[in-house]
């Protein structure tokens, strides 16, 4: 990996931020996998999108002490650094959970960054020789529009997936007045419409309880009715 001591300066600078972006991003996609309605705690979709975050982590960190020089690709954790080369086997690993997944989902789409994934483990790298450098740059163009292509299907996903907020702002958005109360009469929920409507027929819009609306509401329709309808009409205009 000395090869990539060799990185003009302003592609480094570029590599690290690019790295460090496209991993917070790869983490936010995991984060939107778990708390997926339906999604269950544990599944080797979400364990291979980690490890996909492991190895945009390994790249941002060894892109970053390409920058610091140190001589050596390290990962570095405030007073510990290990060799960024022998944690690269985490690659391999992912590579033949994503063929896995490949065969069985028949995702063949995923041959790229499966092939990318095999590249960047240590015998890959020893071959590759002065073309590691192209490696890194390649790895950090691909994951760039892979993250950014997963987190608009996140977000498109989250805009169709049904919600228990979701359901509160269909009911709160219906032409049809609504409202819930419990036991007590203590009203729970109240949509616009009902409000609306309540207000109309000279009720207070900031209603706490329905225990004397049905009371109200009868003693209102029967004036209506020994009216001819015409109380019932004044009462709803005023």
């Amino acid at each position: 990996m000395g090869f990539l001591f060799e990185l003009d300066t302003p592609v480094i600078v570029a590599l690290v931020v690019s790295f460090y972006v496209v991993a917070g991003g790869q983490l936010l996609h995991v984060l939107f996998l778990s708390t997926r309605c339906g999604a269950r705690p544990f599944s080797l979709v979400k364990l291979y999108e980690v490890l996909l975050f492991v190895h945009l982590l390994l790249a941002a960190a060894t892109a970053n002490s390409v920058h610091s020089g140190y001589g050596v690709a390290l990962f570095r954790l405030k007073a510990f650094s290990f060799p960024i080369e022998s944690l690269l086997w985490i690659d391999a690993v992912a590579a033949l959970l994503g063929l896995a997944l490949a065969i069985a989902y028949r995702r063949p789409i995923m041959t790229s960054e499966i092939a990318l994934m095999a590249l960047v483990t240590p015998p890959s790298i020893d071959m590759l020789g002065h073309l590691v450098p192209y490696l890194l740059i390649g790895d950090a163009a691909f994951f760039v529009f892979r993250v950014g292509a997963a987190l608009t299907l996140d977000v498109r996903a989250g805009r169709r997936s049904v919600s228990r907020l979701s359901i509160i702002d269909s009911i709160r958005a219906l032409p049809e007045g609504v409202i819930c109360a419990d036991d007590e009469g203590r009203i729970l929920f109240m949509n616009e419409s009902m409000r609306s409507c309540l207000t109309a027929l000279g009720f207070a819009g900031d209603l706490a309880e329905t225990r004397g609306v049905w009371d109200d509401l009868e003693e209102m329709a029967n004036k209506a009715e020994g009216g001819g309808g015409r109380g019932f009409a004044g009462r709803h205009s005023s």
